[in-house]
């Protein structure tokens, strides 16, 4: 019972399949910019939409951010951490985390250490300085979706073998492989 659960859960595939197979898998997913530079952000769009990417909306502010990002629910989300408004993207990354599920990668000309205390609050994927260089951005972009669909796996077999635990009529115990109980 356990084997067919675990072979349901999509563990076994991810293994037959290996865990860098799935390039191909992050083209054509929704990438929200937030970057009050119309210059940076339209030259952002650019370079996604060559790459393969779909533009999932642009804001300027955080506020807006928030607003597209439920509205929109993109795949990830590249954020400035300074923004127009009174909503910082720090600020705003931490409303969007509150209720939804997305990968952020910061791109920020900051990088004093109060700046990266805030940032580390909001558990990015991915901070990039500026300028950065496409290649280091389009590796953050690909490592930052294939963590996220990881830790999404991760999150739901955890939940099945909870269920599994939590609803077992039959006793549940661990061996070593000396069989001893631990």
């Amino acid at each position: 019972m356990l084997i067919d659960l675990f072979q349901q859960s999509g563990t076994a595939e991810f293994k037959k399949r290996g865990p860098m197979n799935n390039y191909h898998k992050t083209k054509n997913k929704g990438i929200l910019i937030v970057e009050d530079s119309a210059i940076i952000s339209l030259e952002l769009q650019e370079k996604l939409k060559d790459h393969g990417y779909k533009i999932a909306g642009s804001a300027m502010s955080g506020k807006e951010a928030v607003a597209l990002a439920h509205k929109r629910n993109p795949d990830l989300i590249i954020m400035d951490t300074k923004l127009k408004g009174k909503m910082t993207g720090i600020e705003a990354a931490k409303e969007i985390n509150k209720s939804l599920d997305i990968p952020i990668i910061y791109l920020t000309a900051h990088s004093d250490k109060a700046t990266i205390n805030l940032l580390q609050e909001t558990n990015p994927y991915a901070y990039l300085k500026k300028p950065y260089d496409d290649k280091e951005l389009f590796a953050a972009i690909e490592i930052a979706l294939r963590s996220h669909e990881l830790n999404r796996m991760i999150k739901a077999n955890e939940l099945k073998y909870r269920s599994l635990f939590n609803n077992s009529m039959e006793a549940i115990y661990l061996t070593d492989r000396e069989g001893r109980f631990l």
